[in-house]
């Protein structure tokens, strides 16, 4: 019975993280932020922003400062 519980809520957790990964918001206007080029988590950043997760300050993101 305690397995059965586990492997519903892992089932759960697996669905849900493949919906949040699947969802990209159609937009027109692409983001591009000017300090993000060869950084190291610029492709992350970049998605994102494409995502609409990020929106960044004046056309910068600031990979480096706490968010």
């Amino acid at each position: 019975m305690r397995d059965d519980h586990l492997r519903m809520r892992l089932c759960v957790l697996l669905a849900v993280i493949l919906m949040m990964t699947c969802i990209v918001p159609v937009s027109a206007e692409e983001i591009v932020f000017q300090d993000v080029a060869g950084h190291w988590a610029e492709t992350f950043i970049q998605q994102s922003a494409d995502r609409k997760l990020v929106q960044g300050y004046n056309g910068l993101y600031r990979p480096d400062d706490s968010m």
